[in-house]
């Protein structure tokens, strides 16, 4: 004869021991998300240098965060010391002594070039990790890409008229060192030659400088309005 009791308190207990043993993987705490890091400005940034507001939502309670300027790294790897700009390095975090607490205006000075990085060829990022107390942990490694505004080149012309039979030299590098391609587009009122343009007929000519881009400057293109005269 089946003892109905019995075999009712074997399923109960052996309810109650699932039940136990799935109760720890329900209690495991959630991952840390990542920080939102936002910057004030990325681009177009003062060639001069700039300082920028930095904004951090979401900051993780594990340690702190580090924000460097650094060189772009390959996706998946840290930049390394020689790629960063060390003294405008921040630390933020709760610990009495670091650049600035969680929520208090963070302000991040970026410059131009540091060491051998030059920003405004290099690709450049803020770069974000967690501070020394957890070096090894890259849960919260991010960059953000920035990027500086270039310095329009100049050309200096000694006029901008000349008669019929007169010639005008043009320069041939731009104010800070370009070479200049020059074209003329009214070749029926002046021609162009080794730099040097010729007045043929009455009216306007143009002519259209070009040179790349140099340093921190960015690529010229300009157009030459020169009037010929008697």
């Amino acid at each position: 004869m089946t003892n109905h009791t019995f075999t009712k308190g074997l399923a109960l207990g052996a309810g109650l021991l699932l039940s136990l043993t799935a109760a720890p993987a329900l209690a495991q705490a959630p991952a840390t998300s990542k920080a939102s890091v936002t910057l004030g400005k990325s681009s177009e940034l003062d060639p001069a240098g700039e300082s920028i507001s930095v904004a951090i939502a979401n900051f993780p309670v594990r340690a702190g965060l580090y924000l460097q300027q650094c060189k772009e790294a390959p996706t998946g790897v840290r930049p390394t010391g020689a790629d960063c700009n060390e003294p405008v390095q921040l630390w933020i975090s709760r610990i009495p002594g670091a650049s600035f607490s969680p929520n208090a205006p963070i302000t991040m000075k970026l410059d131009p070039k540091f060491g051998s990085v030059d920003c405004t060829k290099d690709k450049c990022v803020v770069f974000v990790r967690y501070d020394h107390t957890a070096p090894g942990d890259l849960s919260q490694d991010q960059a953000i890409a920035i990027t500086f505004a270039r310095v329009d080149q100049s050309l200096a012309l000694p006029r901008t008229g000349l008669k019929v039979g007169q010639k005008l030299s043009l320069p041939k590098r731009t104010n800070e060192g370009a070479a200049i391609v020059y074209e003329v587009k009214d070749s029926k009122r002046c021609s162009l030659k080794n730099n040097v343009v010729t007045g043929l007929s009455l009216g306007r000519c143009r002519v259209i400088a070009t040179a790349p881009a140099t340093g921190n400057f960015s690529a010229l293109t300009e157009t030459l309005r020169l009037n010929v005269k008697r």
